[in-house]
């Protein structure tokens, strides 16, 4: 039983003021002729006498101790609910701060006794956990994404590196939409500050005007590839972005952001520098694209002329094998033969005990693995396969893959003019290096060291 100090008294009413360590429980009326008792409890207002931390952020739990919190509904920060309440006992709490509370009083509400607040405020600092976009120009909208940043602006505000953001075109605890402020280029961190407390700092950067200056780079990955290769441009000013090429091959590519591009290698780059276009102009990066494309080209022909009018051979096998009639080696049709064992092309002879073959061959890379990029057929009979080592060298193989002859190795980039001839049951081969190719001028023969060919008996077209 806790005693209170009458302030009002007469024959049939009392005013007193409830003290602080009332608890629930019926009045009671003590006069010299005797006591009288309330039919029904009397229900104190709450009393928060400490709370722990002071200060937090969404998310944090707070430590309410005091009286009177038998069946407490609701705890608040400055306004906003608390998303988690335990009533531990009558004289604690555990309230979790709410992303909707403000820096203000922590109030608590019981049923029957009403509310009841702290006499000092509950510090919430804003957080922010992400901003959208984190890069723009000045007078450019911002939507700022956290907690802590109160039902209502008040006296709260947004900085970009310092610097107010003099117009706030949505306010709410959670969401903030803010627009930029007249400040220089770069970092401009964003700061939301609410009671006096600043929030954390979040990256953002002030770019120039959308389509006010070229695209620019930093770097680009991979260095190298072959068509279909997706190509990652990193730089700025990409926005607005109208072409990609690849050493002025029109390519398709993707905008990801003002930072960076992602473009696919055209079927018919060539090596050469990347270039990005928006509409202030050009930019291209100041190293090479290096396109690894086909590496050998070939020009068939045979007895009569080209065997086929197309691919310059009578069969191709396997994937990867292009026809190229612009930049034939002899200037009529080139079958652009790929890395692989199992592409090829076919040179296909009737006669018996007379085939012959000549083409001219350029290396463009040394393979990987050892290739075959030919293969000449008597009917359906192979009679031979032609073959590059990784070393370069030009092989000429049996019917069944064993080796026959091999060359000293061939120069990456020059064209040769390579003769193979089936007579008597024999398959040779012999290869030039060609000086002219439109004035069919030759050096000296490379022959393969086994088996030399007889001059007589090779028909030089």
């Amino acid at each position: 039983m806790t005693a209170a100090t009458a302030s009002n008294w007469n024959a049939t009413s009392i005013t007193v003021q409830v003290p602080t360590s009332a608890t629930i429980g019926p009045i009671t009326v003590t006069t010299t002729t005797g006591v009288g008792t309330s039919a029904t409890n009397f229900f104190p207002a709450p009393v928060i006498s400490s709370f722990a931390p002071t200060s937090g952020s969404n998310g944090t739990v707070v430590l309410l101790t005091g009286l009177n919190f038998t069946g407490t509904n609701a705890v608040a920060f400055n306004g906003g609910v608390a998303s988690a309440v335990t009533v531990d006992s009558d004289t604690s709490i555990h309230a979790t701060v709410p992303a909707s509370g403000s820096t203000g009083p922590i109030s608590v509400t019981t049923p029957n006794g009403g509310t009841g607040s702290t006499a000092t405020n509950f510090t919430i600092s804003a957080l922010i956990t992400g901003v959208s976009p984190t890069s723009a120009p000045v007078a450019s909208v911002v939507t700022i994404n956290g907690s802590g940043f109160g039902i209502t602006q008040g006296t709260s505000s947004v900085t970009f590196g310092g610097t107010p953001a003099t117009t706030i075109n949505s306010w709410g605890p959670t969401s903030i939409q803010a627009t930029v402020p007249s400040v220089s280029q770069g970092s401009k961190p964003i700061i939301v500050t609410v009671g006096g407390q600043p929030s954390n700092g979040f990256p953002f950067t002030v770019v120039p005007p959308f389509g006010s200056v070229p695209p620019s780079f930093t770097s680009f990955t991979p260095f190298e590839g072959i068509p279909g290769t997706t190509v990652t441009l990193n730089g700025a000013n990409f926005t607005g972005t109208t072409a990609v090429t690849f050493n002025g091959t029109g390519a398709n590519f993707t905008f990801v952001n003002d930072g960076q591009i992602t473009a696919v290698v055209p079927a018919s780059a060539t090596t050469g520098p990347i270039s990005v276009t928006n509409g202030v102009g050009t930019t291209l990066t100041s190293s090479n694209f290096t396109v690894s494309t086909l590496i050998k080209k070939m020009t068939f022909e045979g007895p009569g002329g080209l065997t086929d009018s197309t691919t310059g051979a009578d069969a191709v096998t396997g994937a990867g094998i292009v026809v190229d009639t612009t930049n034939a080696l002899k200037d009529i049709v080139s079958a652009h033969v790929t890395n692989s064992t199992g592409s090829f092309v076919t040179e296909n002879f009737s006669a018996a005990d007379d085939v012959y073959v000549t083409f001219y061959l350029r290396i463009n890379a040394l393979p990987a693995a050892i290739p075959r990029i030919a293969e000449i057929r008597n009917g359906s009979t192979v009679v031979g396969n032609i073959n590059i080592s990784t070393g370069g060298a030009l092989r000429l193989n049996s019917s069944t893959g064993t080796l026959v002859a091999s060359s000293s190795a061939l120069t990456v980039g020059q064209i040769y003019r390579v003769l193979s001839i089936r007579r008597e049951g024999r398959v040779l081969m012999a290869c030039w290096k060609l000086s002219s190719p439109r004035e069919k001028r030759y050096s000296p023969p490379l022959h393969l060291p086994a088996q030399p060919p007889e001059p007589g008996r090779l028909r030089q077209r």
